[in-house]
């Protein structure tokens, strides 16, 4: 032996199941921490190039701006590339074969970066008059690649366009045709949208007002709009609470794994010191000095984990990326083209916090090693806590448990530190348990909130070209079960004296267009047939659906969004003091206006406020109150719905269009008949067909995907805790061999030994289940607290799960005493208090 440091190979040699177990212990941390790191980083990498795929390719958007404002904004050093599209063509109404459709005019920008259809023949525009056609407009056309149309613009003058090419749209988005510009040769006679990407990678938000301000942009949400996803991806969302509350779950995340290894390796550290203590107080008596002590105790240390976190890296990066081809599949969190990237930030940030974990692991047995006196050392006293002699009356334990019971929790008391570490150990598979489950159970109870209260299984959304006939078609359809059709009239205005809004429903949007003392709010009227009222039933927070009173004229109101008050409760916001029995002023407006016709709004706007001057109003009575819309499932924030019969509605003049048509099927079989039907139909260009059930299968799919990754995790740490548990409380008995065998000298009977021991191990179960309950208890309201700008939701503590955590930590405490237990058995008293392992 050249050195004192050679005495770690030496033992790590001759210690191999403790020093495999230490090395399975940090290669399982560094498993964690890389994959979810990895993980993380690829979720993130593929869900901004699944957006960016789908016609979403960038991060803000100004909308209606000046030939000069565009030219500044796409000259600006801070911009990577833009996407320009000409306005006014929106605003222009165009019709082809006497059918309204959309004029799409973009640069190569839009094309590559905008255009939402993916091409399936031909090519894309490259001049103006050369257009691109998705396959319904194709179907109902009846042209391809070639062939030249004609469209009408509002000024009855026609254009000539020839297709050059043939998109693929998996869903109706109206009679779609896209022409091309030269964004260099802007004119000062149209406006334009132009969508930026940003060189930089942070401060966004205060990066695009720097760019508005320069382009002599004035921001507001009319004008300028921003890719949430991508911004809320990337950290640099508008909305403060949500990227708070995402930094914070990832911090926390983070926090909690390191925190558990810490515990876990140091545990194993320090059983290997305490172990050999005797040894350290012997080395001190030849002759090393405390820094060689610690020396040794850091050279194993390292070279463990110089061991373990490559193969933690390595079967880390492999688990990850083929356990979820094997057990996900190909199809991730609703992504097709998700992959596993080799990150090595991932790979740094892991060597820093395996690193930090084994240093604070290692720290304190390499102190305690180093300053403990040889003489301590080597009669291995310093671990037991000496007390003084004193007549003691037996405690509750004693009296519950006996002599045994008393021995026990007297000998817990003896060894404090190895107590507390035990404890730890253990109180971090609770934690872990409890606080992890209860989040994904808080995330399957947002996801049943926001997806889970919709009333019907699918929807027909019409086009401003339905023909209502097609109404007759559906119906005769043996796979509906019931149908239920809704008109709606979108731009009114219902009026609410000033005293009686709610200030604090701060998502609603007050005006005062009809005067100071009076509020105007967006309203939605919407009418169907009587029967179909009856959806809203099971969303009535107050009052009640009465048949008579609908067909009286009374009306449902629905209103209200969900929001956390200052004590973290969730209440129904209402934008007004609303109650049953108050009337709903509309004004009476008596114009019969088509909302399809220009200027619609603004000749709205005045025949109201001159209906307002005289205050002539439309009434309705509220006959109850719902908090939900029968389709989406939760409540409009910007406008108020007010639902009667068709009857009622005709009061109101002005154009009442199909906005909605709700569908119920009576199985699984039905709803794919009608999939297939609605996606077949030849006037499908007249409408959009949405699978509802489909969408609310395909959150549920996502929810139990990330419900497989965290209870893996949960699954990983609690392996690592309960193997270290059973380690742990294992050597803390077999160390303690000249202890049970003194006891067995003076009297103490075998069946007692066992009862102690058993107790003992027990009693640490039961101590670590109050702590880690409670512990768990406050971490999981903290990170549903931080995480609360994700969701509107009041959490239900799910209990069986936490008794179940406490019951089965119980039983490995139990279980852990008698592998040990055999042991003693076997030795006899000679042996055990001659015994100086």
């Amino acid at each position: 032996m050249k050195s004192y440091s050679e005495i770690s190979n030496r033992y790590m040699k001759q210690n191999k199941k403790r020093s495999l177990m230490t090395i399975f212990g940090i290669m399982m941390a560094t498993v964690l921490i890389f994959a979810v790191g990895t993980f993380l980083l690829s979720f993130r990498d593929s869900m901004i190039a699944n957006e960016r795929s789908t016609g979403n390719d960038f991060e803000f958007k100004f909308i209606d701006v000046t030939d000069k404002q565009a030219e500044k904004i796409i000259k600006n050093v801070e911009v990577a590339n833009f996407s320009v599209q000409r306005s006014t063509d929106d605003k222009q109404s165009y019709k082809v074969n006497n059918k309204e459709c959309y004029l799409l005019v973009g640069d190569s920008g839009y094309f590559k970066r905008l255009y939402r259809s993916k091409l399936s023949s031909g090519k894309m525009p490259e001049k103006y008059g050369e257009i691109v056609i998705d396959n319904y407009t194709k179907k109902y056309l009846e042209t391809n690649i070639g062939d030249k149309i004609k469209l009408e613009n509002s000024e009855g003058k026609n254009e000539e366009f020839e297709v050059v090419g043939i998109s693929k749209s998996d869903y109706y988005l109206g009679l779609n045709i896209a022409t091309y510009f030269d964004s260099s040769r802007m004119t000062s006679d149209e406006k334009y949208t132009v969508a930026v990407n940003l060189k930089s990678n942070k401060n966004k938000q205060s990066i695009i007002k720097k760019i508005a301000s320069n382009a002599e942009v004035t921001i507001n949400s009319d004008n300028l709009t921003g890719n949430s996803k991508i911004l809320y991806l990337t950290g640099n969302g508008s909305n403060k609470d949500k990227n708070i509350a995402l930094e914070y779950i990832t911090i926390f995340v983070i926090a909690i794994i390191v925190v558990c290894t810490i515990i876990v390796i140091y545990n194993s550290f320090n059983m290997s010191v305490i172990e050999r203590i005797r040894y350290f107080g012997i080395l001190k008596a030849i002759g090393a000095t405390p820094s060689q002590i610690k020396r040794i105790i850091f050279n194993e240390g390292i070279k463990m984990g110089l061991i373990a976190f490559p193969v933690g890296c390595i079967v880390g990066f492999f688990a990850l990326k083929y356990g979820i081809k094997i057990f996900v599949g190909g199809d991730l969190l609703g992504m097709d083209n998700f992959t596993v990237k080799f990150y090595w930030e991932a790979i740094l940030i892991s060597a820093v916090v395996v690193a930090v974990t084994i240093f604070l692991s290692m720290i304190f047995p390499a102190e305690k090693a180093k300053r403990i006196p040889a003489v301590e050392a080597m009669k291995n006293s310093n671990e037991i806590k000496k007390g003084k002699l004193k007549k003691r009356k037996s405690g509750l334990i004693g009296k519950i448990f006996g002599i045994e019971g008393d021995i026990a929790y007297k000998n817990i008391k003896r060894t404090p530190l190895r107590f507390i570490i035990t404890v730890l150990a253990l109180t971090v598979s609770i934690v872990i348990f409890n606080v992890f489950y209860g989040f994904m159970d808080y995330a399957k109870q947002m996801v049943r909130e926001e997806y889970g209260n919709v009333a019907y299984q699918a929807e027909v959304q019409p086009s401003l070209n339905f023909d209502e006939k097609s109404i007759d078609e559906f119906k005769k359809n043996s796979f509906i079960k019931n149908m239920s059709v809704f008109r709606t009239d979108n731009t009114i205005y219902s009026v609410i004296d000033k005293n009686e809004v709610n200030t604090a429903a701060k998502r609603y949007k007050f005006e005062h267009d009809f005067g100071e003392d009076k509020v105007n709010l967006l309203t939605r009227v919407i009418s169907t047939d009587n029967n179909s009222l009856n959806i809203l039933k099971d969303y009535i927070v107050e009052g009640k659906i009465d048949k008579k009173k609908i067909n009286e004229g009374q009306v449902i109101v629905v209103a209200g969004y969900k929001d956390k008050n200052e004590n973290g409760k969730i209440k129904t916001v209402y934008p007004a003091k609303y109650k049953v029995g108050d009337k709903i002023r509309i004004p009476k407006v008596n114009l019969d206006l088509d909302r399809k016709e220009e200027n619609y709004h603004d000749k709205y706007m005045n025949a109201a406020k001159k209906a307002v001057r005289n205050n002539e109003y439309y009434e309705f009575t509220i006959m109850a109150i719902a908090n939900r819309d029968p389709f989406s499932g939760f409540s409009s924030d910007n406008a108020v719905q007010i639902f009667m019969n068709n009857k009622t509605a005709n009061v109101i003049k002005g154009t009442k269009m199909i906005s909605r048509i709700g569908i119920n099927f009576d199985n699984d079989n039905d709803r794919t008949r009608a999939l297939d039907y609605f996606s077949k139909n030849d006037n499908n260009a007249m409408y959009n067909y949405v699978d509802k059930q489909q969408a609310v299968d395909l959150i549920t799919h996502t929810y139990n995907q990330i419900s497989f990754f965290v209870y893996c995790f949960i699954i990983i740490v609690s392996v690592i805790s309960i193997v270290n548990i059973l380690n742990t409380i294992s050597t803390n008995l077999l160390l303690r061999k000249k202890e049970f065998s003194t006891m067995k000298a003076i009297g103490m009977t075998q069946k007692q030994l066992r009862k102690s021991v058993i107790l003992e191990g027990t009693i640490y179960g039961i101590i670590s289940s109050i702590i880690g309950g409670v512990i768990s208890v406050a971490l999981l309201l903290l990170l549903i607290n931080v995480g609360g700008g994700l969701g509107e939701v009041q959490y239900k503590f799910a209990v069986i799960p936490f008794v179940l955590s406490i019951i089965v930590t119980i039983l490995v405490t139990y279980t852990a005493t008698l592998a040990p237990l055999k042991k003693l058995k076997t030795l006899t008293i000679v042996e055990g208090i001659r015994d100086d392992d």
